[in-house]
C-alpha cells in the first residue's frame, strides 16, 4: 500500500522554546511543516480521541543489519546493549512531536494489544519469580537458570509488544529527517493529507528507491 509523507522542517526560536540555545537540539529536533489530518490513519474517521507523542528516526547501525534473529540473541543475551542504542538513538536522531488520532473502532484493538502486553508481562514475572521458587525448593537448579534465561527472552518480547503506539500511528521520522512517514493510511486520511500539503509516495516509486 502507498504511503504519505509530511516535509519536516527545522524549528523557530518559539517552537523549540527551552531548547533554542541547546546546539543539539536545533540539529535533531524537527517540527511538521503543514497540517496533519484529525483523521483516524486505519479507518479514515474523523479522530474521537488522540495521543501525542515523539517519534525518532531509526540510524541504520551494524546491530539493524544483522538478522532477525541475531538482533533477538543479541539482546537476550546483552540486554544493556538494548538500553545504550536506545539512550544513543533519543540523543542523536532526528525526532517530530505526531497526535496521532484514532475513532471508535480502534478502540477493540486497542484493549485487545493492551491485554497481550499484560499477559506476556505475566508469563514473564512467573518465568522470572514463581517458578524459580518452586524449582530451587525442589533442587532443581538446572532448571531454575534455564527458566530465568526464558523470562529474560519473554521480558524482551514483552517491552516489544507494549510499544503499541508506533504500530498505531504507522509513522516514523525519515533518517535524514526530512519527512514524517505515515504507511498504509485509509485512502481517505491519504487524500486528507495530499490535500493539506503532504506528498503521496506510490508503492512503485518506494520499490524503485530500494
Amino acid at each position: 500500500m502507498d504511503q504519505v509523507a509530511f516535509p519536516l522542517c527545522e524549528g523557530s526560536e518559539d517552537e523549540l522554546g527551552r531548547w533554542k540555545d541547546h546546539a543539539q537540539a536545533r540539529t535533531v529536533m524537527r517540527f511538521v511543516a503543514v497540517p496533519m489530518p484529525e483523521l483516524c490513519v486505519a479507518h479514515g474517521e474523523p479522530g474521537t480521541w488522540s495521543k501525542r507523542f515523539r517519534c525518532y528516526s531509526r540510524p541504520t547501525s551494524d546491530f539493524d543489519r544483522k538478522s532477525r534473529r541475531s538482533q533477538f540473541l543479541r539482546d537476550f543475551m546483552f540486554s544493556w546493549d538494548r538500553v545504550v542504542r536506545q539512550v544513543d538513538r533519543l540523543a542523536t536522531a532526528y525526532s517530530t512531536t505526531v497526535t496521532t488520532y484514532g475513532c471508535a473502532a480502534c478502540r477493540g484493538w486497542l484493549h485487545r494489544r493492551r491485554a497481550r502486553s499484560a499477559a506476556l508481562l505475566v508469563v514473564a514475572l512467573l518465568l522470572l519469580i514463581a517458578v524459580p521458587r518452586v524449582l530451587a525448593e525442589s533442587s532443581q537448579d538446572g532448571l531454575v537458570a534455564l527458566s530465568l534465561l526464558a523470562g529474560l527472552g519473554m521480558l524482551v518480547v514483552t517491552v516489544a509488544s507494549a510499544r503499541w503506539l508506533l504500530e498505531f500511528a504507522r509513522a516514523t521520522t525519515s533518517e535524514d529527517g526530512n519527512r514524517l512517514i505515515i504507511d498504509s493510511p485509509h485512502p481517505k486520511y491519504a487524500r486528507a493529507a495530499v490535500a493539506m500539503g503532504a506528498e503521496r509516495i506510490p508503492l512503485l516509486k518506494r520499490t524503485e528507491e530500494h
